[in-house]
């Protein structure tokens, strides 16, 4: 399991992003988006087909990552701005 944490702040609102992989049994990221430390949106994607991949401890953890990057870049592109 791993996982991402970041400070991003947008239109002078600051956001807290949080995203991890919910380990073996749930194979799933979480990410969680919050401000003023109530959670404003969140995203959970599966990763079963990674299972069965080369290199799959890798593979998740890029995917881990992309999932953060996305979340940040929805919040610079204003994709939050309406909560």
């Amino acid at each position: 399991m791993g996982g991402f944490n970041s400070e991003v702040s947008h239109r002078g609102t600051a956001y807290h992003v949080q995203t991890e992989d919910k380990g073996p049994g749930f194979h799933y990221v979480e990410t969680i988006v919050y401000c003023s430390g109530r959670v404003v949106s969140s995203r959970k994607a599966p990763y079963t087909h990674l299972l069965s991949v080369a290199e799959r401890t890798y593979r998740i953890q890029q995917f881990v990552e992309e999932q953060h990057t996305d979340m940040i870049e929805d919040i610079h592109a204003g994709k939050l701005d309406h909560l």
